[in-house]
């Protein structure tokens, strides 16, 4: 996918977050203090870039697009200090600045023929990673130093700016024209010309775009090294030139006639590094290993330490035997290993090693040698006492000494070097860790009713414990992962589990839920630790080449808690003592034995890995076991007050969020899949409870597929491992961090996408089997770890040092994301179910709805059967009382409590009396029941599940699931909807709705004035909105909604006596009453919710094979449209020549003849239906062409195959146009098959 030339994702992302028009000219040239403003700068054509890595050798790049020569120049001296400042909207951060200077051929400065020599280079600047450049976003100037051997005469000193963050890579030069007296000799060494300038190749392996934000990783400046160190050293440094030119023994020469006993003995080891001089022909310098870098940059060179250090009035005795006995050992040392140099240099006077003079360390980016020098004498002059103490605590850094305490190569203490079952032991211990995290944050969600209950509190209320544990974990990274990079991670795991374990206890025995609640977030707050310090426990013993494999064995665990938790709070809820009043606490102390058990495991088994700790740790030993004071390690040395450290540290994860591209993208990306994946393990449970029907435990084992997709996971990534270390092999070095994101690019973005669809094609209906939603979670397991796995590999990569602060700031997004989301669920109504004994099978068969506002207003649409259920009657009683203000429903199943007389009336009364008793008002509820005629409810059976039942009410999507159950008889799958209807005005409204049916449909209601002496048939429903609006709009707008759905459906043509479909508006969305054209608005929208509704009826019609939608168009009214589109519709005829794919026409004809004569009323000035005018066809709803059976009354020759094909299908439109208006009318039913009469010989409930 990626490779050596191309494009870097690092790169990508920098360039999409920053602007690519407004970038800089010098803006003003300040020499050794004196303002020159832009006289001296050449003018250029735009400010944009002079080359790109696409164009490199063009003449341009000399001194920026068609740059001109000023009019005048500015006087230097030699040692003077250059000042550029750029425009102040310089955009870009992320590149060095380097410094040119060419002398000018007499009076004529052609930069195209002038041969430069880089006099300056800066890169990375601080230990957070700040590059030079950004100085220049801020408005401050870069600076350079003219050497002080610099020949008299004129110059034109080139400023160029690199950035690193677009594609392709651009630099920016600016020349300006200069005047230099007081100078030397000359400079000497390499020298560049522009053109031809860097080559596209050099540019791009110098630049090393994917290492640009890590401060571990190795950055080369393109073009020559720095010119003559000759001319910037000290006179002491000079003369020692002067030796290695002669071929003398720097090492002896310089260790025998400087040491001296001043107080403290003092030994130079001096090993200089004289450049382009020295390293172009053998070295003389003994005990020197020189090594040659890219970018031709002499690179440190490794020594052994001594084994036992000379005490201080014996050192002037060793000296001439170390400076003899040191032998070159390895070359730089790398990622895994540390150093220990024998030159001890406390005071300041002390010469550098042979690195010290190095141009600039190509891992760490440290000052030059030469620039320190410079810099110091500088600062000494002008008096800088601040300035004079930091640069020597610059050069400071650079000198080794054997006091100075780091790893050396092979040590057994550095964690790198440790055994590799070692490393797995840590590794998975470390996942262990974050096992215990993630299924805290998700096992007590299988006791939140318990909760309600203990606590007298609401769903949303009870929800609040997960929200706020899952906050914790945006609060804690912030904290933990920096405070672990400086006091260890093993000190802040023991904290935080310590207080875990303890305030859980606090947790299960909550006395209220203000306490319940508190403990959960200082839970959170602790369990977050893991999140973040595991990962810098992997980065910290496994080297970047070996990472792939154990981080993303560490990846699995954060999925596999959410995986556990509902299985095991699962079962407790179904089988263990959930049920009991305190029988949540269980949940609890099943995290506290957890969360015990990992502390035990850090304490005794779990070794402190982060690198600086370890050090930090050796040297206070040897000052305790020597008694020496003398021994430090840096980060003791470097180490800044503790208030800063601690501002620093807390900070960063935020910085690295709103500075870094890589950070901000990536966690945009994870938060996305994040959330994702907290709405699947909400659908799941609505899958296998809802849907399928399983038991709270058995609905929990269906995780277990997205275990067996991340145990999947695994083998692949072993794969993408592989082909990682075959790139390291090939290339001998670290393969391009973008190489972490191949998984994700290639499969795991894929699978992802993959299993969310199969999820949803097959989890909706119940009878598709368990298996196939089941299986969906095999790639989606898969494909939510790889993508996981990838971007934590590549942040943990890119960010070797602050892995654990980057890791922080991305788990800091994606917590936000899974905080909030419990709490998007809809809280227009409250809703619940349970079983009460009237179902045989043990399903829901009791379900209550309210309103969780106050303000609600009802409408009702009854049936008009002779024979109206008890029911019916009550609820038409309570509509009528409370004005249409009814708040509650109350709805039972398996007993239809209909031809029950006198005892059915008391017992529907005694239901809505049940429910307002516990709502504290009269005439609030109505009721509605489904299921076998003739038989009596076992009323006290339901009267005395009321109570439970309220316990049992949520605000949430599952509560609704549960009472779309409840409502079920020979329905095959619950049937609800919920949509967002946007209006005129903008303003938005909520709607949700239930409805049952399979059998005994053909409904037509309505408010008593409206329904006609037709048959109806079974139906009830219910609709649910947070919609400001009036009863007598309500009801004006559901009588329109009935007319144009649930009454243009039909089964089978036959009724029930409990037809009803309610409507209950709360108000809760605010604002003034809908009006206008937003009613209007409002009253459409919904009508096309309510057919969705319907439809679904339709769909789970007994023994149906197909649904099909039968269109009349063009007749004189739509009454007489309705007429056609029903009669066709109740055809038993036409439905079983459906059933049986035979394209009878014939008996559509019939239908379409006799639907005058059927009843159904229609306008008395409808003209006839004229035969020689009627069209037919069937329009199949896969957009293949229509099969046309008859045109304008005359019958087409069909093509009976591909009639069969059409009939096939399982959705099928069948169209009629009567040519003899313009009004249209639709109906939808079902075809009629054997397994109807199968069903409905034995019809039990």
């Amino acid at each position: 996918m990626f490779n050596k030339s191309s494009i870097s994702v690092a790169a990508l992302v920098a360039a999409l977050a920053l602007p690519v028009t407004a970038h800089g000219v010098v803006e003003k040239l300040v020499i050794g203090g004196q303002d020159f403003g832009t006289e001296p700068v050449w003018q250029v054509d735009n400010n944009g870039p002079a080359a790109t890595t696409n164009n490199m050798g063009n003449a341009d790049l000399a001194c920026g697009p068609g740059a001109t020569a000023p009019s005048s120049s500015a006087s230097a001296t030699a040692g003077d200090t250059v000042e550029f400042t750029w425009s102040s909207s310089w955009p870009h951060t992320k590149g060095p600045v380097i410094t040119y200077l060419g002398k000018c051929s007499g009076s004529s400065c052609d930069p195209n023929s002038i041969d430069f020599y880089k006099i300056d280079e800066k890169g990375i600047t601080d230990d957070d990673g700040t590059w030079e450049q950004e100085k220049l976003t801020n408005g401050n100037p870069v600076s350079a130093t003219i050497p002080t051997s610099t020949a008299d005469g004129t110059y034109l000193i080139r400023n160029e700016i690199d950035n690193l963050g677009s594609i392709p890579q651009e630099l920016y030069p600016s020349c300006s024209t200069i005047e230099i007296t007081g100078g030397g000799s000359g400079l000497s060494g390499e020298t560049i010309s522009f053109p031809p300038g860097y080559s596209d190749a050099d540019v791009e392996e110098s630049i090393a775009l994917n290492n640009i934000y890590s401060l571990d990783s190795g950055y080369t400046f393109p073009g020559p090294s720095v010119a003559s160190r000759r001319a910037m050293l000290s006179p002491d440094d000079q003369q020692k030139f002067s030796l290695a030119e002669a071929g003398k023994d720097v090492c002896t020469a310089s260790a025998t006639a400087t040491a001296k006993v001043t107080g403290k003995p003092k030994i130079r080891m001096d090993f200089v590094d004289f450049s382009n001089e020295v390293q172009r022909r053998p070295s003389t310098l003994s005990g020197v290993s020189e090594i040659k870098y890219p970018g031709s940059h002499a690179s440190r060179a490794s020594f052994s330490a001594p084994q036992n250090v000379p005490k201080p009035d014996s050192v002037s005795n060793h000296i001439s035997k170390r400076a003899s006995s040191l032998k070159p050992k390895h070359q730089m040392p790398d990622s895994e290993h540390g150093t220990l140099l024998n030159n001890p240099a406390d005071n300041a006077d002390n010469v550098d090693n042979v690195d010290a003079a190095a141009t600039t360390d190509t891992k760490n980016n440290s000052p030059t040698r030469a620039s320190v020098i410079e810099r110091r004498e500088e600062d000494v002059e002008k008096g800088d006492e601040k300035a004079v103490n930091d640069s020597a605590a610059v050069q400071n850094k650079d000198e080794k000494d054997p006091f100075f305490v780091e790893f050396t190569p092979g040590d057994p203490e550095n964690p790198k070097n440790w055994k590799t079952w070692y490393k797995w032991h840590c590794t998975m211990l470390s996942s262990v860790l974050i096992l215990n995290s993630t299924l805290a944050s998700s096992i007590p969600s299988s006791a939140l009713q318990n909760v309600m209950q203990e606590f007298g509190v609401s769903q949303e209320t009870a929800t609040v414990q997960i929200t706020l544990f899952l906050f914790g974990y945006v609060v804690g990274p912030s904290f933990w992962a920096p405070v672990s990079e400086i006091w260890g991670r093993k000190p802040i795991f023991i904290i935080t589990l310590f207080v875990y374990t303890t305030v859980t206890i606090g947790c299960a025995l909550a006395p209220n839920i203000t306490c319940l609640l508190i403990c959960r977030l200082i839970t959170g707050t602790a369990a977050a630790s893991p999140l973040t310090n595991s990962g810098g426990v992997v980065t910290d013993i496994w080297p970047l080449d070996k990472l792939g494999i154990p981080l993303a064995t560490f990846a699995c665990s954060p999925f596999l808690g959410p995986v556990l938790g509902p299985i095991l709070g699962g079962f407790e809820a179904q089988y263990g003592d959930v049920g009991s009043s305190r029988g949540w606490q269980w949940t609890y102390y099943t995290c506290l034995i957890f969360g015990f058990t990992c502390l035990c495991f850090v304490i005794f088994f779990l070794p402190e890995t982060y690198g600086p700790t370890i050090i930090e740790r050796r040297a206070k030993k040897l000052r305790k076991e020597t008694g020496d004071m003398r021994y430090y390690c840096a980060s003791e040395k470097n180490r800044p007050p503790i208030g800063q450290l601690l501002k620093t540290s807390l900070t960063r994860p935020l910085r690295l969020q709103v500075t870094e591209p890589i950070v901000i993208f990536s966690s945009i990306y994870i938060s996305i899949v994040y959330g994702v994946l907290y709405m699947t393990f909400e659908a799941f449970p609505l899958i296998f409870r809802g849907v399928q029907g399983f038991s709270v435990g058995i609905s929990g084992l269906s995780f277990i597929s997205i275990a067996i997709g991340i145990g999947f996971f695994l083998i692949v990534v072993i794969l993408y491992d592989r082909r990682y270390q075959r790139v390291a092999r090939e290339t001998k070095k670290l393969p391009p961090v973008e190489m972490r994101l191949e998984p994700t690019l290639h499969v795991g973005s894929f699978a992802f996408a993959i299993g969310l669809w199969w999820l949803g094609w097959t989890g909706y209906k119940e009878s598709i089997p368990w298996q196939a939603p089941m299986a969906a979670g095999i790639p989606l397991g898969f494909g939510i770890v790889m993508i996981f796995m990838s971007f934590l590999n590549y942040l943990a990569s890119t960010y070797v040092t602050f892995s654990a602060s980057a890791l922080a700031a991305n788990t800091i997004t994606r917590s936000i994301v899974g905080a909030v989301c419990p709490l998007f669920v809809d809280q227009m109504f409250t809703a619940g179910a349970l079983h009460c004994g009237i179902k045989k099978n043990g399903a829901f068969d009791l379900g209550i709805l309210q309103s969780s506002s106050a303000g609600c207003v009802s409408a009702a649409s009854f049936t008009q059967n002779i024979f109206k259920a008890a029911p019916v009657v009550w609820s038409s009683e309570v509509q009528h009382r409370s004005s249409g203000g009814a708040s509650a429903l109350i709805v039972n199943s398996g007993c239809a409590n209909a031809v029950t007389g006198k005892q059915g009336m008391i017992d529907a009364q005694a239901m809505t009396t049940a429910v307002n008793d516990q709502l504290g008002r009269d005439n609030s509820t109505l009721v509605m029941s489904t299921g076998v005629i003739g038989q009596l409810l076992p009323i006290k059976r339901i009267t005395g599940s009321i109570a439970p039942l309220f316990h049992a009410t949520r605000e949430d999507e599952h509560s609704w699931m549960d009472l779309a159950r409840s409502f079920m008889t020979t329905d095959t799958f619950p049937k609800l909807r919920a949509s967002l209807l946007r209006l005129p005005s903008g303003r938005s409204v909520r709607v949700a709705g239930i409805d049952k049916g399979a059998g005994m449909i053909h409904p037509h209601m309505g408010p008593p004035s409206t329904i006609s002496r037709l048959p109806h048939g079974t139906l009830l429903g219910v609709i649910a909105t947070d919609a400001p609006v009036s009863s007598t709009d309500l009801q004006q707008t559901l009588d329109h909604v009935v007319d144009r759905s649930f009454n243009s459906i039909s089964v089978d043509g036959d009724m029930s006596t409990n037809d009803t479909v309610l409507a209950f508006a709360n108000g809760a969305e605010g604002g003034e009453k809908l009006s206008g054209d937003d009613l209007i608005s409002f009253q459409t929208q919904l009508t096309d919710f309510a057919i969705d509704l319907a439809q679904l009826v339709v769909r789970d019609g007994e023994g149906a094979t197909k649904f099909v939608a039968v269109n009349v168009d063009n007749a004189p009214s739509y009454s007489l449209a309705r007429q056609v589109a029903r009669s066709v519709a109740t055809s038993s005829l036409v439905k079983t020549a459906l059933y049986g794919q035979d394209a009878n026409w014939g008996r559509i004809l019939c239908a379409v003849g006799y639907a005058p004569l059927s009843g159904i009323p229609s306008q008395s000035s409808d003209p006839p239906i004229d035969p020689s005018k009627v069209t037919v066809k069937f329009r199949p709803t896969d957009g293949s062409p229509d099969v046309r059976l008859l045109t304008n009354g005359e019958p087409e020759t069909v093509d009976e195959a591909r009639a069969a094909e059409v009939l096939k299908m399982e959705d099928l439109d069948i169209h009629i146009d009567l040519c003899i208006g313009e009004e249209t009318a639709r109906y939808w039913t079902c075809d009629l098959s054997h397994e109807y009469v199968t069903i409905n010989g034995d019809y039990r409930s």
